[in-house]
């Protein structure tokens, strides 16, 4: 492992994080990252970063959903709908 700043990924899984949370989910691991690189929103609750083969995020829903992401040159939408 060597320590650098970090690339988009982890805006994608905070955004997934605050989600699950927001729906009541449970988080099953959740790792906040060490360093809070500038101009990158950090919410303490729900910073979720992840390291391929190192560190994941992982949730658990108490019902089938489905998770649904769309990105522009300015913003990252992400939803979970609950599947019936």
């Amino acid at each position: 492992m060597i320590p650098s700043v970090g690339g988009g990924i982890c805006q994608l899984t905070n955004a997934i994080s605050r989600v699950a949370h927001r729906a009541g989910m449970e988080i099953v691991e959740r790792h906040s990252h060490t360093v809070h690189p500038p101009g990158f929103f950090i919410d303490d609750g729900t910073d979720a970063t992840v390291f391929w083969n190192y560190i994941d995020f992982r949730f658990r829903s108490a019902v089938p959903v489905r998770l649904g992401a769309t990105l522009t040159e300015t913003t990252l939408v992400v939803r979970v709908d609950a599947l019936e």
